[in-house]
């Protein structure tokens, strides 16, 4: 028997992913994705199964040489990874008996379904089976707009995948396995759910050696960086990583719940240290992107995956791109993140009123709370950046300014670096319920939106949310402005010798392209001020013979 696991290909605008713009460069686009973790751990599930495996990454198989040259494009007509034709080949190639397709995202169903529909026209008799975070939330996307899926996991799929083959060799049939949906005839089956497995340490480490790692550290290199953070040189040498799932918080925009779970479930500190070696062992990573939703929430697990990679001088640096809970931070956790290799924080704040946040938002944090942890993090010398959202029902002009004057402020004091953005009433959520009960939903006139719903009250509308963020981001740049003025002013041969140096050690490694430049580089001091001097750059002027 053979499986095929498949990430689609995906159009930057139909996704977002090319903001307002049609033209730009691939290196302008954001894609928030690295490697295929949740197929690596199907992957190594169906490889203790004795099942012969192959992940065939559609996203990301594209030309290094296209991607060095960053030619401009029309994200109109592109795509992101395998074409149609290509697609279609390489599965009749591999000629599997069941085929999945991971759908982790809503935005990126059209493409799932296009996949899907492929295999169908080129396997006739293959098993086809869509697994993810959509596909979890809203099965019957699959199963009543297209023929061509034959089963849909709901929840986690390992053990539902090593169900799945003993139903292909004819040991179970489909309506004794948890957590799938499918069609009897016309009639879509949705099975009792599984239970969220609840000691993760007993999955098999992610089977990396189904993927090609170096090339997805080249992409990194060359082409969309699927994480925002500083760019260093070797920096690109990095991979996402998991130590939990589930959160049981109430964030009324979030989707984690419904595909999840409530409650959180964490890998040992020893298992994480042990897959780390691995990864450090056998493909020289040197960064991880946390990927956790609430990595902190066992405060006891989390000190001790921080004394693990203390203790094991593994060298690694480390992000936490989702964000990690205010709440659970000190300054002796903020003190050990440090010392770990933490590069920066992000905190989701969302409101800056307090009133929003409690009543409307649900989330579970207190302002000055925030303040303070800002406070200690600048101090010791961690980077940080916050999250925050307008457009909430219920939301007036006063609060969005007051949330705006929050932002600047931690920003002004703090160097939290703010990311402000109009939030979305995602399907299945909370907060999408209520504005559909009130009326409140209307499809986005944003292209870069593609037609998704987004909140209008009787207090704000798109448009006027979006010249909102026309405004502050104004006042962003001025205050990022003053702020590098002043750096320079106060370190002038810092600036000229760490330029020079950079682009020197950057030619020496051969990695002097588009995604690192001097402007590019001045833009980091900004952004990631005090990793980029206790670290990296200092150890580069060490390097040429002398600190400023």
């Amino acid at each position: 028997m053979k499986v095929l696991l498949i990430r689609p290909p995906y159009s930057p605008t139909k996704v977002g992913l090319a903001g307002n713009r049609t033209k730009g460069k691939i290196s302008d686009m954001f894609l928030p994705i690295g490697v295929p973790l949740g197929l690596l751990y199907i992957g190594a599930m169906l490889l203790e199964k004795k099942v012969d495996v192959e992940i065939y990454d559609a996203l990301y198989d594209v030309d290094l040489d296209f991607l060095e040259r960053n030619e401009e494009i029309d994200f109109l007509n592109f795509t992101f990874g395998s074409s149609r034709d290509i697609v279609a080949k390489r599965i009749k190639e591999v000629s599997p008996d069941i085929i999945g397709i991971s759908n982790q995202y809503t935005e990126f169903l059209d493409s799932t379904i296009e996949v899907a529909n492929i295999a169908r026209e080129v396997c006739r008799d293959a098993t086809i089976i869509v697994g993810g975070a959509h596909a979890t939330t809203f099965p019957e996307d699959f199963l009543k707009n297209t023929d061509a899926v034959d089963i849909v996991v709901i929840g986690e799929g390992e053990y539902t995948i090593a169900e799945i083959i003993d139903y292909k060799r004819g040991e179970k049939a489909l309506s004794e396995i948890k957590g799938i949906a499918f069609k009897n005839d016309s009639t879509i089956c949705i099975n009792k759910p599984r239970d969220f497995i609840t000691n993760l340490d007993v999955l098999p480490l992610p089977a990396y050696e189904l993927i090609d790692m170096e090339r997805y550290f080249q992409i990194e290199l060359r082409g969309p960086k699927s994480r925002d953070r500083f760019r260093y040189p070797g920096s690109e040498r990095a991979v996402s990583m998991i130590t939990s799932r589930g959160c049981p918080y109430n964030c009324v925009f979030c989707t984690i719940a419904l595909h999840m779970g409530k409650k959180c479930r964490c890998h040992s500190a020893d298992y994480l240290i042990r897959h780390i070696k691995f990864l450090k062992e056998n493909y020289h990573i040197n960064h991880i992107h946390f990927e956790d939703d609430n990595i902190s929430f066992y405060k006891s697990n989390f000190e001790s995956i921080l004394d693990g990679l203390i203790e094991s001088d593994l060298n690694i640096t480390w992000d936490v791109p989702n964000g990690i809970h205010v709440n659970h931070l000190d300054e002796a956790l903020l003190s050990k993140c440090k010392r770990s290799g933490c590069v920066y924080l992000i905190v989701g704040v969302e409101s800056g009123d307090q009133e929003v946040s409690d009543k409307v938002v649900k989330k579970s944090i207190r302002l000055d709370k925030v303040e303070k942890v800002a406070n200690i993090a600048k101090r010791i010398g961690i980077d940080m950046r916050a999250f925050y959202l307008i457009g909430f029902p219920g939301e007036r002009k006063s609060n969005i300014v007051q949330t705006e004057n929050f932002a600047l402020r931690l920003f002004r004091r703090f160097n939290v670096f703010p990311n402000l953005s109009i939030v979305e009433p995602r399907r299945g959520t909370e907060l999408n319920m209520f504005c559909k009960e009130r009326g409140f939903l209307r499809q986005s006139k944003n292209p870069s939106r593609f037609g998704m719903d987004m909140i209008e009250t009787q207090d704000f509308s798109e448009a006027s949310l979006e010249r909102e963020l026309v405004r502050f981001n104004e006042k962003k740049r001025s205050m990022q402005f003053q702020k590098y003025m002043f750096f320079c002013m106060q370190h002038p041969l810092f600036i000229t010798r760490t330029l020079f140096n950079y682009k020197k050690l950057c030619k020496e490694n051969g990695t002097c392209n588009h995604s690192i430049d001097i402007k590019t580089f001045l833009k980091d001091i900004l952004k990631y001020r005090n990793f980029s001097i206790s670290k990296h750059v200092g150890a580069y002027l060490e390097k040429e013979g002398g600190k400023e």
